[in-house]
């Protein structure tokens, strides 16, 4: 979730954010859930969102997987060979395919690549050091975040899913007189606005896949149904039927539009998906049934609109690009370095402005800050007559 912070004499004003995710009803594959059999010949588990389901096939370049490798019990750099990888359980199982071992092979993205986040760490704080004794003033904390802990920069990028459309998609929100007269609170936070919705404050996990389009979009339809009926019903809408089923939306895993999947609410409904978990076959809905549907999905132009809207009707969608420094944020208001590079695109849930981490994130707001102000939306729910 992300907080939206203002930029001030003593501390910037900022966006509210959820962040990456926590475990809290994620689909995130954990190896330790793996049963490796070497004998079997799998060679390694990997959590990688890129085995959508159980029973996928997935023929990865060795090159990707082990660029960094050097050690002689490894496969040699550069090899065109590649491995065979197929969902078992919760968990993509990698097995031979026309490699030639030395030794057991095992974890072979921690071998790969555990060193680039930490060394990418090191050279940030080298340069944030040299401007700091040059009289830069940083707003945000840096360190190492557990979340991304041993991390490939293509298992980073892979995180950032958003695509962007070349014309705006959604209609703009019509200006309403009587928001226009509302006295907005200097600080603001949906959770405490609505503490019969607790479902705002549980944050969802994109686990390795690129959805956080879905993700941020299924939160946020589902809060706002909450708050539209005063807390009496509290759907966890479904962000893999966005991923999986809504065609206009993108390319599921491998990213998506926002404001796709609010026209996709709007007009084909999403159901349910609690805490049963993705692949779950107990569950016994009827889908037909189980559909919640949006209407007037639209865009946000400008800070005070978005701030009206929040105030009103709850947390909205957006989207910023994400650049290099981002993934060691821990804390403080987030505004990117202007040497970093830039890495792609994220989408998150916004709740509100002014409050603190625990979860969270804040990025400065009033500027346009990584363009996550020009790219907020939001949708009403339709709710049963």
């Amino acid at each position: 979730m992300l907080l939206w912070h203002k930029l001030s004499d003593l501390v910037p004003k900022n966006w509210a954010n959820h962040f990456w995710g926590s475990s809290k009803f994620s689909n995130r594959w954990q190896a330790s859930r793996c049963a490796i059999d070497l004998n079997r010949r799998w060679i390694d588990s990997v959590c990688s969102g890129e085995c959508r389901a159980r029973g996928d096939d997935l023929l990865i370049p060795m090159e990707q997987q082990c660029v960094r490798m050097q050690t002689d019990d490894q496969l040699p750099i550069g090899s065109q060979q590649g491995i065979r990888g197929f969902a078992s359980g919760s968990c993509c199982v990698l097995v031979q395919r026309s490699c030639s071992l030395r030794l057991q092979f095992s974890l072979v993205t921690a071998s790969c690549f555990a060193a680039f986040y930490e060394e990418q760490y090191e050279r940030l704080k080298a340069k944030l050091r040299q401007r700091a004794e040059n009289g830069a003033v940083l707003t945000w904390k840096l360190g190492k975040n557990p979340y991304f802990k041993g991390a490939s920069e293509a298992a980073l990028k892979r995180l950032l899913g958003v695509k962007k459309h070349d014309v705006v998609v959604l209609p703009p929100k019509v200006p309403s007189a009587e928001n226009s007269n509302v006295t907005l609170p200097k600080n603001f936070d949906a959770r405490l606005q609505w503490p019969k919705c607790e479902i705002i404050r549980y944050i969802k996990d994109q686990s390795n896949c690129g959805s956080c389009w879905a993700v941020s979009t299924a939160s946020v339809i589902s809060d706002r149904y909450c708050i539209a009926n005063q807390g009496r019903a509290q759907p966890f809408l479904s962000e893999e039927e966005l991923v999986s089923c809504c065609r206009v939306c993108g390319d599921g895993c491998f990213g998506g539009f926002p404001e796709m999947a609010l026209v996709y609410w709007a007009t084909r409904g999403v159901p349910t998906g609690e805490p049963y978990g993705f692949n779950s076959s107990w569950y016994r809905g009827k889908l037909s049934t189980d559909r919640y549907f949006g209407k007037r999905a639209y865009s946000l132009s400008n800070e005070r609109q978005i701030m009206e809207d929040i105030y009103a009707n709850g947390p909205v969608v957006a989207a910023f690009t994400v650049y290099d420094d981002f993934y060691y944020y821990t804390g403080g208001v987030y505004s990117h370095s202007e040497w970093v590079d830039p890495a792609g695109r994220h989408a998150v849930r916004v709740i509100g402005e002014e409050f603190g981490e625990n979860g969270l994130f804040r990025i400065l707001r009033g500027s346009n800050e990584c363009g996550i102000e020009e790219e907020m939306v939001a949708a009403q729910p339709r709710l049963p007559s």
